[in-house]
């Protein structure tokens, strides 16, 4: 499944304030930090295939 022209929210009954940034763990990234990093660096550059094809 690939999300096209898809602007993703949160859910109307989340109780959540704010989110956080992914921590790498023992020193080294995780997937979800280095997809954060690259999709922070890069906005609006690339699908969610790009994405998980450079993790």
């Amino acid at each position: 499944m690939s999300y096209k022209n898809t602007f993703i929210t949160v859910s109307e009954d989340s109780t959540a304030t704010s989110g956080m940034e992914p921590t790498p763990r023992n020193n080294k990234p995780t997937i979800a930090s280095i997809e954060y990093e690259l999709m922070r660096e890069n906005p609006y550059t690339y699908t969610q295939v790009d994405v998980q094809f450079q993790t």
